[in-house]
């Protein structure tokens, strides 16, 4: 017996090599490119973390403790990128490391700023755009549409009867599921009642449900459907999303794999389009991080550049967002988005929804793949909790008062009993229910120790959604023009009017005479932004700008203006604008962002390019303005597979990770926006395929 099973495993692994060898070959003559995971530790894969000492920290200890109990400081984790030449300034020819030399990029935080107070505290939180209802709040006409669709009747009288049972109308909360689950569904109805949740509202797929819910007096919207399977059934939501913002419903859609322990509408924020549910089990896994790429073959000055890792987002966090469980507002931008997965999971049958639920939720707009356009929040991982957070880590603290929200078992098989001892410890009040699994290991390890030697080539083609490769090929059809929508959307955005310049603005009145150059609606200007030692390559950067046709430039200087004037475009000199409290080498990124501030406050789109840029063509004739901001950008799904939760559970265990490497967007996360970064900024965002520069419109909102 224990020889065939020898057999069976050294056959899979021989199957498994061999489909990976003779399916996807590598190219002959191809040239090399290194993957992300051994840029990241300096062109060299390190040794397997030892993964048995990490079991014994506790699961909220500083680095310093973590430190002292003989586990590595979970800061320390990533490699530190090899000295390379001498320090220098950063700028071409004078060595040194370049703009982002190994010490640019923060380390990965496991347990930073973690907040445990679920209820929203709306005061604390920097403005955002006003949400584009698809119904006004004000409005008295609701549901609407009821006669648009197949099934939307039906729909608006299960809406009425579900949304009318809270006191705050207009939303709901909808699982989709068959009689097949009929026994899980019934504790998971009680539950939710147990924890004050009325407006529920189930999707079912077959002909026998309807009756059972309507002896629990649970509202239903009968869809038959033929998909067997988990994945299938999920695949479904997206349209069914769909037709409930359409009749102006805004919905929590929820696996029924949840236990709700309060009431979730009490906690959510309803600043965002989508507030979606994270995988993570710490700040960096939940809310992304910053890492060093590291390519030494590009050199002292190239080599090194920051890449934000936007983690486990329940269902791909460019990714790991979760499709499982999310709130989707009625507005038009998440209308757009179901639009978009609704199209994709028709037309890509292999497709999983969780991978493309996060793609489409963190990923920018790119050649034909128009974005949604969404502003997006990650909730709590502390209050909308997974079972890994749960198991891993408050199961370790003894004593504690902490009530999550909701506990989504998704990261364990079989589930069922995971969801009773949630049930049980928090709803009966069994204090010790949770040791029920006192034998597994209550720490964690950080995502990038996880990385280190994980099968990527294995594990990435089971969860990867849509094509990240098609960019040559939309070029091929169409060169760097934009490309129509796939899916059939349009995003437009409103911008602000433009405002007279204060007579002493010398930057802003020189603005209003470069932008009307261009004659576009609304006036648009290429914006460089210069220091003293920049001086050759901002001559280059005009000549070529000149030479692409690029008449609206403005040049604003710190220091240089003599040297640039005679270049046939407007030179301003902004030293004054400096920010007061700005260092020596943070000046001419200080002065950036403050003058792109005041010029889209003005009303004026502004493309920002640094010095070291060459235009072949003209870059605004390859811009798409759908989007607040356009920007050079790539991203990729990918898994992150930590062995200890289990190899019976493989696909719960994978969290989706996701890069974005931007090599001339050094200070794009900095100010406001890195401010909202761990739960959702609102700035739409677009990848632009052939342009190093970027493009920052006014404060604008889509419609």
């Amino acid at each position: 017996m224990r020889s065939a099973a020898l057999s069976l495993l050294g056959i899979t692994v021989l199957l498994l090599f061999l489909s990976h060898t003779f399916f996807f070959p590598a190219p002959a003559a191809a040239p090399v490119v290194h993957p992300k995971v051994s840029l990241l530790h300096g062109g060299h894969i390190p040794p397997e973390p030892d993964h048995r000492t990490k079991t014994k920290a506790p699961p909220s200890a500083s680095p310093a403790a973590a430190s002292a109990a003989g586990t590595p400081a979970a800061a320390d984790s990533r490699s530190t990128p090899p000295t390379v030449g001498a320090t220098g300034t950063g700028a071409p020819g004078l060595g040194g490391h370049g703009p982002f030399g190994p010490e640019s990029v923060a380390p990965y935080m496991p347990h930073g700023q973690e907040d445990r107070r679920c209820v929203p505290r709306r005061e604390q939180a920097l403005p955002s755009r006003p949400l584009n209802l698809t119904v006004p709040a004000d409005s008295a006409e609701w549901p609407i549409n009821c006669a648009s669709f197949d099934g939307a009747a039906e729909l608006c009288a299960a809406v009425k009867t579900a949304a009318v049972r809270r006191e705050v109308r207009r939303e709901v909360m909808v699982g989709v599921a068959n009689s097949n689950v009929q026994g899980q569904l019934a504790k998971w109805i009680e539950a939710n009642r147990r924890a004050g949740i009325s407006n529920m509202l189930i999707v079912a797929i077959d002909e026998r449900l309807p009756q059972w819910l309507e002896s629990q007096k649970v509202a239903c919207w009968p869809r038959p459907d033929k998909a067997l399977g988990s994945h299938k059934i999920s695949a479904q939501k997206f349209k069914f999303v769909r037709s409930f913002l359409t009749v102006g419903a805004s919905v929590l859609m929820t696996d029924i794999d949840v236990v709700y322990l309060q009431n979730p509408f009490d906690h959510l924020w309803r600043d965002a389009d989508i507030e979606g549910t994270t995988d993570g089990w710490d700040d960096g896994s939940a809310y992304g991080w910053l890492e060093q790429l590291d390519d030494p073959s590009l050199g002292a000055y190239g080599r090194f550049r920051p890449a934000m890792r936007i983690t486990a987002w329940n269902s791909e966090a460019e990714h790991a967002w979760n499709s499982g469980l999310w709130y989707a507002a009625a507005t038009h931008a998440s209308l757009r988005l179901m639009t978009i997965l609704a199209y994709r999971m028709e037309h890509e049958p292999n497709t999983w929804d969780q991978a493309a639920f996060g793609e489409e939720v963190a990923r920018p707009a790119r050649d034909g793949h128009h974005a949604a356009g969404i502003v997006k929040r990650a909730l709590s991982y502390w209050c909308f909790a997974n079972s890994k957070t749960v198991f891993r880590r408050l199961r370790a603290e003894a004593g504690s008062t902490h009530r999550p929200v909701v506990v989504h078992a998704n990261y364990h098989q079989p589930k069922q009993p995971r969801m009773d001892a949630v049930y049980d410890r928090w709803h009966l009040g069994q204090a010790d229910a949770l040791g029920r699994f006192s034998t597994e290991p209550t720490a964690v390890v950080p995502a990038p120790e996880l990385e280190v030697n994980s099968l990527h080539s294995i594990n990435d083609g089971f969860v990867s959604g849509s094509d990240t490769r098609n960019a040559l090929a939309a070029v091929k059809g169409g060169g760097c023009r934009p490309q129509p929508s796939l899916h059939g959307v349009r995003v437009s955005v409103a911008v602000l009017p433009v405002k007279a310049c204060a007579p002493a603005d010398a930057v802003c009145s020189a603005a209003s005479d470069v932008a009307v150059r261009r004659g576009s609606s609304p006036p648009e200007l290429l914006l460089l932004v210069v220091g003293s030692s920049e001086a050759e390559p901002a001559r280059l950067f005009l000549q070529s700008a000149s030479a692409a046709g690029v008449k609206n430039v403005l040049v604003a200087c710190d220091g240089l203006v003599a040297a640039l004037q005679g270049q046939g475009v407007t030179v301003v000199d902004a030293s004054s604008d400096v920010p007061a409290d700005a260092s020596a080498a943070s000046r001419v990124a200080r002065l950036r962002w403050a003058l792109v501030r005041r010029l889209v406050e003005h009303g004026y789109g502004v493309l920002s390019a640094a010095a070291p840029t060459h235009f072949v063509s003209d870059p605004f004739d390859a811009l798409y303005r759908d989007a607040d901001v356009e920007a050079m950008t790539v991203g990729y799904n990918h898994v992150i597979d930590d062995p200890s939760m289990g190899v019976h559970a493989l696909l719960p265990r994978l969290a989706h990770r996701g890069v974005r490497a931007a090599p001339l967007l050094r200070d794009a996360d900095g100010g406001e926006r890195k401010a909202r970064a761990p739960h959702g900024g609102a700035a739409r965002h677009r990848r632009l395929g052939g342009s190093g520069a970027r493009r920052r419109g006014g404060r604008r909102q889509r419609v």
